[in-house]
């Protein structure tokens, strides 16, 4: 289980590969050319959106103050990603990227990255030594406990994995519940609604210049709206076996590529960066002894 496996030691390498690829996907995040448009439409608070801070904290943010997170942001993404000021870049890029998508939220009533990676952003800034591989690791190497590097990997990296069963198991029940909500989803009138909406986004439809299944076919939706629900339940299997990463993993790969084929892209490559949680400490056993040897040695 889970917490069985915080005592396992961790690998340094794999939560540097973590750091990296969140800085990353943040950054670009924060470069949208979406976010760039909604900060020239200037938009008021959605009626129907719910918002940390409330309507107080939406009225704060201006168009100048967003663009202005999303440069700090950014800077801060690129020292996250080399590790350089460890958790002050951190903080910083959290502050950024939480007020950049309440007001994308707030504005449009999508919501975005932000239900994915704050956890494992937190994740991140709760530790104290996570600077394997990193610009703040190199200029402190004499200091750094190999030990403590991976006992802190350990828990950064299933404190993802534990957010990957708790953010589907959670988008399961919420499609269930109340249960009148739930016979609607499983009926597949909602899957079928949303993808007539967003049929002309539909990467199927520009490839092939038409929908890949018959849009009018309510069963064909029924079936993928019971097969989401029995993938995101199934999710919460990765707190319990390692032998679920692969199938979990693959099915819901299957599951977002399905919903990027009918218009609604965005899942795919967040789940992208989530699902390197799930490698195998083992991959990254050359690399571990490298860096062993590099943040023992003398300065």
């Amino acid at each position: 289980m889970l917490l069985d496996r915080l005592r396992e030691r961790g690998s340094p390498a794999h939560a540097a590969l973590l750091r990296v690829v969140l800085a990353v996907h943040v950054l670009f995040v924060l470069q949208s050319p979406a976010l760039g448009l909604l900060i020239e439409v200037e938009p008021e608070l959605h009626p129907q959106a719910s918002v940390v801070g409330g309507a107080a904290f939406y009225a704060l943010l201006s168009p100048d103050r967003v663009a202005l997170l999303q440069l700090v942001g950014t800077l801060a993404a690129a020292c996250v990603a080399v590790g350089l000021a460890g958790r002050v870049a951190l903080g910083i890029l959290l502050i950024s990227f939480l007020a950049t998508q309440m007001y994308w939220f707030g504005g449009t009533l999508f919501h975005d990255d932000w239900i994915y990676f704050v956890f494992p952003m937190l994740a991140f800034l709760t530790a104290t030594e996570s600077t394997a591989y990193s610009v703040d690791g190199w200029l402190r190497r004499a200091k750094v406990e190999a030990e403590t590097q991976r006992r802190e990997a350990r828990l950064i990296v299933e404190s993802w994995v534990f957010w990957i069963g708790f953010v589907y198991l959670a988008a399961g029940i919420a499609k269930l519940f109340p249960l009148s909500k739930g016979v609607v989803w499983l009926s597949g009138i909602a899957a079928q609604e949303f993808a007539i909406e967003f049929v002309r986004q539909s990467p199927a439809v520009a490839l092939f210049g038409e929908p890949v299944f018959p849009y009018e076919q309510r069963w064909i939706f029924m079936l993928g709206s019971i097969a989401t629900v029995a993938i995101e339940i199934g999710a919460v299997a990765v707190w319990f076996t390692r032998r679920a990463y692969l199938p979990i993993a693959v099915g819901i790969f299957a599951m977002h590529i399905g919903i990027w084929l009918v218009g609604i892209p965005g899942f795919v490559g967040m789940f992208s960066v989530l699902v390197l949680a799930l490698l195998p400490a083992g991959v990254f056993a050359k690399a571990d002894a490298w860096w062993t040897r590099v943040a023992t040695s003398s300065s």
